[in-house]
């Protein structure tokens, strides 16, 4: 099912776009970070905890806001439906009851968009949504919650988007698809796994590249016709791409000489 025809810059089918990843100096927030897949790009910034607005307290444990900002323009149902979506995946890797009755703000900026969409694709494509924009949100946001110290996480989470290119009865896969190939595509979505912590052992966490293939996905979406058999290996190799991800993320925070089994987190 890999051997599509030739992609841009005759890419591997496996293999994800040039991968970037840094950590930022914002001014007025507690942590930010950088992340892109070639030109699709995310900046994260995260402020907390820090104290919490009458409404949005809970006496048990932070809450977490997560804002995401477009290109251009203002916020719209797009957002906050990407919004509500970055929730859902990042609330089981943060130790919110460590901070109770406290906030920790996180604002998503979208770096790069086409002038002919937002986050969603063309009308003659089936994605509703940009998968690889949205994958790339999710890793800046883990580069970020890595660099904020001040917040335990449970693990580490990595995205990777995989879309299907069908020419007629062939069907192949493709991890990571570019804006030029989005229209191609019949299928797809992004699956995000989350790294856990060893057994027996709560100081170090299961962040080396061979754990990822027993890391637990708290999140995936597919859109356009679905066969198992396919859905099973758009994971496998969503898995694979995520490995050298997790080895940028610890470049990032450790520099290229770092042991590559080294932890990034404690708990």
């Amino acid at each position: 099912m890999t051997t599509v025809a030739a992609r841009p810059q005759n890419r591997d089918p496996t293999a994800t776009r040039a991968v970037t990843a840094r950590i930022e100096d914002l001014d007025r927030v507690d942590a930010s970070a950088r992340f892109a897949f070639g030109t699709t790009a995310a900046l994260v910034s995260i402020s907390g905890p820090i104290e919490a607005r009458l409404g949005v307290e809970a006496p048990s444990k932070a809450t977490l806001e997560i804002h995401v900002r477009p290109l251009g323009g203002v916020p719209g149902l797009t957002e906050r439906s990407i919004a509500s979506i970055l929730r859902n995946i990042f609330s089981p890797s943060i130790i919110l009851n460590a901070h109770p009755r406290t906030l920790i703000q996180v604002v998503f900026q979208v770096l790069g968009s086409p002038p002919n969409r937002a986050y969603g694709v063309s009308s003659r494509s089936s994605f509703v949504t940009d998968y690889s924009m949205l994958a790339a949100l999710i890793n800046a946001g883990s580069l970020a919650f890595l660099r904020a110290t001040s917040l335990p996480l449970t693990g580490v989470i990595v995205a990777v988007s995989v879309g299907v290119v069908q020419d007629g009865l062939s069907r192949d896969l493709v991890v990571d698809p570019e804006d030029s190939e989005l229209e191609a595509l019949s299928a797809g979505g992004t699956f995000a796994f989350l790294t856990s912590q060893s057994q027996g052992d709560d100081s170090q966490m299961d962040t080396d590249i061979s754990t990822l293939s027993e890391a637990r996905i708290v999140w995936y979406s597919w859109e356009g016709e679905y066969i198992p058999k396919e859905f099973s290996k758009a994971e496998k190799l969503a898995r694979h791409a995520a490995s050298g991800i997790l080895q940028t993320f610890r470049e990032t925070l450790f520099g290229k000489d770092v042991d590559p089994n080294a932890s990034m987190i404690t708990s």
